[in-house]
């Protein structure tokens, strides 16, 4: 008469436990997949973040070769006329303005582009963080766990006395 119910019990507790522990690998597996989409993410914004600054080098550079090209063309050309006086200074003074304000232009940009950046990152961490806690949030705690096993036992309990009564009245 007890083999049934022991039977009974000790798969049900066995099938709750079994779920138990899926739980547990399901969450892990999504919270290392969170983690590891986490790592790529941040991998290509560190690349695109460098790429930002290199271009801003580059930007900074062509612009002063450019400004010192500009320059020279306006020192040659006023020395072959025999310009003198403010006006060749002022030619000069307004070449170095352009490069200056075009300089800090792609400073600011890349600036921009860079906080850009700094923010997708933080909203990568942000949402690999909700992914894990929701990946775990779905593992029952100790309590509900055990409550879910005791009440497996006792179902399983439940169904070997039933069967057992059904086997003595067959």
């Amino acid at each position: 008469m007890c083999a049934p119910v022991i039977a009974m019990t000790a798969l049900s507790v066995a099938s709750a436990i079994a779920a138990q522990n899926q739980a547990s690998s399901t969450a892990d597996a999504q919270a290392r997949a969170a983690r590891e989409a986490e790592a790529a993410d941040l991998s290509t914004l560190d690349l695109q973040a460098k790429q930002i600054g290199d271009k801003a080098v580059r930007e900074t550079v062509a612009i002063r070769r450019q400004a010192l090209k500009e320059r020279g063309t306006l020192v040659a050309a006023q020395s072959e006329a025999g310009f003198i006086g403010n006006s060749p200074f002022r030619e000069r003074y307004v070449s170095q303005q352009k490069e200056d304000e075009a300089i800090v232009g792609t400073n600011a940009n890349a600036e921009n582009a860079l906080l850009q950046n700094s923010t997708e990152k933080y909203k990568v961490g942000s949402v690999a963080r909700g992914r894990i806690n929701e990946a775990y949030s779905r593992i029952p705690s100790g309590l509900v766990a055990g409550l879910q096993i005791a009440t497996a036992g006792v179902s399983g309990a439940t169904q070997g006395y039933n069967f057992t009564k059904i086997l003595k009245g067959a």
